[in-house]
């Protein structure tokens, strides 16, 4: 205020600075509107009717008269906002009035208590209203939080980290999850020997929880999850015992990388939340168990089942968020079964309830697996616009394994339009990013293509042995599939010729391969084409019916030993 000041000799008092002019016009309000007008500083982010007259007591008359005196607007949405130096002003005058204590406690109790009431409805079917309502105060939220972390109000903080944490969590905005639970955990410390109450147990938790989705969890964080719930259940708390179970459960699949060890967990979890009741938190177990069984158990029929069981419960309870979140994973499934015009239309709902519901994450993998879709089918440039949007998506969420998958993705597309170089940079961004085992295997295909594409075919032999070992370790009859064609262009590079007609038919003519992307990848169709040309038609002929009746198991395991004398350096 002080700073944005005329030095102009020629101009009234009042118009040298911006805090003279302010004066100026303060001065020619009433004592009510200016004791409103102070009040109505600590808002941030704007605020609506019901808030000005419940934290400073202002109507509608004098709300109208100061917008008329310029020192508040009214938007489209009838919610009221102040000018950013104007709040500056308002609030030193409220500092200086000695109320503004008084004044932040009814604006935290007031925020606090609405974040608190819908809780029910972030869990239900007026999620998306209530996840709108809160985006809107959000500015106001956060400062409501931390005043009450401030006076250290635990009862307030007590009745809304449950509703901050969802908030924060249903949006997948770790880091802002993170930021407020960790100022909650600092501020209201205990002494080192003292045991955790319930809201501290509470706060850790969930700062567990949000902490290990984007795999920022400390060392400790093991220790507090099993310490909160051996305590939890001291005390007989079964909420606390099914939320830490979940949360450990988390851990073990996101930071530790061991899935298998952590479906122990999220069973318990589940049948604790059954005998609950909560139908909310039993749809986020199924989709937990759904989501390891698929990716890392190397059960996706078991994976599947779970997981549509976790959409039957989202739909159930107006959930749109956990349905989306089902449906991208039953993507996954189909994709991993070869049912792939399933898996599209999976994916496509999945993207629309994102876009719904604003969860930035399940647009960054539906939009993930739509490009691969569109690539398997043969839609090379869709693939490749799709891809990149499912970059920025994911960049966005900073959750490692959607960016890994997008880049991923992007690999394959990139190498397959036959962009080699620009498809092993991407392919290795997307290696140095942790990551599930699919978006592993998906890279590996883009640099095998890749490497095949710059004739460095000794590496192009290993990631395609990485490939399928890792579809074929996991039980995905599609995927298994995927590397095939690769595999036979680089038999033909060796001389073996039958053999890499018999592969590429297999590739071709197996009910569960899509051979869209093959008949864009030009190395493919010339390799046909030489095959033809190479061979005796009879011999051709007769290698190709070979191929179509082979069995994809016994090709599998006979390639697994092809590349073991290859290496990357070779």
């Amino acid at each position: 205020l002080d700073f944005l000041q005329s030095q102009a000799r020629d101009v009234p008092e009042r118009q040298r600075s911006v805090r003279a002019a302010f004066d100026y016009s303060w001065k020619r309000l009433l004592l009510e509107e200016q004791q409103a007008f102070m009040r109505l500083s600590v808002f941030q982010g704007g605020f609506t009717r019901e808030a000005a007259h419940a934290v400073a007591g202002a109507g509608l008359r004098v709300l109208r008269t100061l917008i008329n005196k310029s020192f508040l607007t009214l938007s489209g949405d009838n919610r009221y906002d102040i000018h950013a130096l104007l709040r500056q002003y308002g609030e030193e005058q409220l500092e200086a009035s000695g109320m503004a204590d008084e004044v932040r406690g009814a604006h935290s109790e007031f925020y606090l208590k609405r974040l608190q009431h819908l809780e029910a409805d972030l869990k239900g079917r007026r999620q998306i209203q209530a996840l709108t309502e809160i985006e809107r105060d959000i500015e106001n939220v956060r400062k409501a939080w931390n005043w009450a972390l401030l006076q250290r109000n635990e009862t307030a903080i007590a009745q809304t980290v449950e509703s901050l944490y969802l908030f924060f969590d249903l949006l997948s905005r770790y880091h802002d999850a993170s930021e407020l639970l960790n100022l909650a955990r600092e501020r209201l410390a205990l002494s080192p020997d003292s045991t955790p109450n319930l809201l501290s147990r509470r706060i850790i938790s969930r700062l567990a929880y949000s902490q290990s989705y984007m795999h920022a969890s400390q060392e400790e964080t093991k220790g507090d999850l099993e310490r909160c719930l051996a305590i939890a259940r001291t005390h007989n708390e079964p909420a606390e015992i099914a939320f830490c179970l979940l949360a450990l459960g988390c851990y073990t699949t996101e930071v530790l990388k061991k899935a298998p060890n952590a479906l122990s967990l999220f069973r318990q979890s589940l049948d604790l939340y059954r005998s609950l009741n909560d139908r909310f938190y039993e749809a986020l177990a199924l989709l937990w168990l759904g989501y390891c069984h698929n990716q890392f158990a190397g059960d996706p029929v078991i994976g599947y089942e779970f997981t549509r069981q976790g959409l039957d419960v989202a739909r159930e309870t107006g959930n749109k968020v956990y349905a989306a979140l089902a449906l991208v994973n039953l993507g996954l499934s189909a994709i991993y079964v070869g049912e792939y015009p399933l898996a599209e239309s999976y994916n496509q709902e999945a993207f629309d309830l994102g876009a719904e519901t604003g969860r930035v994450l399940t647009m960054a993998n539906s939009k993930t697996s739509l490009s691969l879709l569109h690539l398997l089918k043969g839609e090379i440039e869709k693939a490749g616009v799709l891809a990149e949007e499912g970059v920025e998506l994911a960049t966005n969420t900073q959750h490692s394994e959607a960016i890994a998958y997008a880049l991923a993705a992007l690999s394959l597309q990139l190498s397959v339009a036959e962009d080699y170089s620009m498809g092993l940079q991407i392919g290795q961004e997307s290696k140095a990013v942790p990551s599930d085992p699919f978006d592993v295997m998906l890279v590996d295909i883009g640099m095998a293509v890749a490497h095949y594409g710059l004739q460095s075919y000794h590496a192009a032999w290993q990631y395609v042995g990485e490939a399928i070992k890792i579809a074929h370790g996991f039980s995905w009859p599609g995927p298994i599939l995927w590397s095939l064609p690769i595999a036979a262009a680089l038999l033909a590079h060796e001389g073996q010729n039958e053999r890499s007609a018999e592969v590429l038919a297999l590739a071709f003519t197996h009910p569960l391969y899509p051979t869209g992307w093959m008949k864009q990848w030009p190395p493919l169709t010339a390799l046909q084409s030489r095959l033809e040309t190479q061979l005796a038609p009879d011999i051709y002929v007769a290698a190709w019916e070979r191929g179509k009746a082979l069995d994809v198991a016994t090709v599998v395991a006979e390639l697994l030993d092809e590349p073991k004398e290859k290496s990357v350096s070779g």
